[in-house]
Parts: C-alpha cells; structure tokens; sequence
C-alpha cells in the first residue's frame, strides 16, 4: 500500500484470451446509500469536528446513489468477506500498515514516506467509518447470485486474524448450508470456480 498507485491507462494490461472469472474488489463494493435521514449524527470525532456540516458525508452518499451504483449494477455476482466488526478492521490495518513498515525498514526515503503513523491511519479510516459499518450492517442481505436459475446468497466469514471460519451457502427456499473451514489454505478465485463447477 505505501507505494500503490494508478498506471497511466496506455500501460494497462490487456487480456485476449476466454475470462472465466473476473473478480472486482473493493472496501465497499455494492455498498447501497444510507437513507438522508441516517446522514445527520456523527458517527465517530472526525465527522463531529471536521464533518460538522455534514459536507463529506452528504457527498460521499450521493455519489453512492449515482455514479457508483451504475458501476455495481454492471457486477452479477457478489461475494461478501463479512469481518467481524468495524473495530476489527482498524486493527486490521494497523497491522497492514506495520508489516509494511517492517518491510521496508532499510528502504529509501521514497518509499518509506508514504507509511502512515498510528494517528494518520485513525484519520483515514475514520473517513469511511461510516460505510463501513452501513456495510457491515447491508451487505450481507445483498449478497449473491443466480446459479443454474437458483438464488444463492454466499457469504464468506472472517475471523480475527483474516482467516475464512465460515462459509454459509443459503439457497432460497432450497438449501441452508454452513461450511466452517479450518486450517485449510485457500484462494477466492479456487473457491469460487470450484462452487461454479459443483454447485451444491
């Protein structure tokens, strides 16, 4: 993260061959606008006291109902990675922000600066606190696809430490299944192939 950025788009790489899978990612994808009304109390210090209008956050909600849902609607699947809490993944990137640090401790200058302190990285997640936990709290209804004409909602559950502890498969009116995986490596892409492949 301390050294990604965009690529001018005549360097974008292009792919010829058959896709079979095309896996977009994001803090918030599908993230649906919160209602007017939920925009007014201040969810955490940074909207109470540089928000306080309600400058921001009216216009990150606006561009939620316009711009970024006709990009959602182009997704015809969507996998939700459920962390446990909003509380979580600060931890989580405080320690993303660590590793890195470690990483690259005999690096130069350049690369080094754009590591962010402890109280850097308070302000920058704070500025999506919000739909963070309005995605916490609506995403997991929004989740999943149309497989073989069957509904399917797929969500992935995280633990503490990232690792998948559950898989829960709901098939309406079909099939309620809870796959718990324990001490198995595994990637999205595999998974989700592998559930193309031999629906349940």
């Amino acid at each position: 993260k301390a050294v990604d950025d965009r690529y001018e788009k005549a360097q974008w790489s292009r792919v010829e061959d058959h896709v079979d899978v095309i896996i977009f990612e994001g803090w918030c994808v599908g993230c649906e606008p919160e209602d007017e009304t939920a925009l007014s109390p201040p969810v955490n210090d940074f909207e109470a006291k540089e928000d306080a209008n309600g400058e921001w956050r009216a216009y990150a909600n606006k561009m939620l109902s316009t711009h970024y849902q006709d990009l959602f609607n182009l997704l015809d699947k969507l996998i939700v990675l459920n962390a446990p809490s909003f509380e979580c993944v600060f931890e989580w990137r405080m320690l993303q922000e660590e590793k890195l640090r470690q990483k690259l401790k005999n690096a130069d200058a350049k690369a080094t600066s754009h590591i962010l302190s402890n109280e850097e990285i308070v302000r920058f997640v704070s500025h999506y606190e919000r739909l963070t936990r309005h995605c916490l709290a609506t995403l997991p209804e929004r989740a999943g696809w149309i497989s073989n004409a069957r509904h399917s909602r797929v969500l992935i559950f995280l633990g503490s430490h990232k690792e998948i502890s559950l898989v829960s498969i709901l098939r309406i009116g079909t099939l309620n299944l809870q796959k718990p995986i324990e001490n198995m490596r595994c990637t999205l892409v595999n998974w989700y192939r592998n559930f193309l492949k031999n629906p349940l």
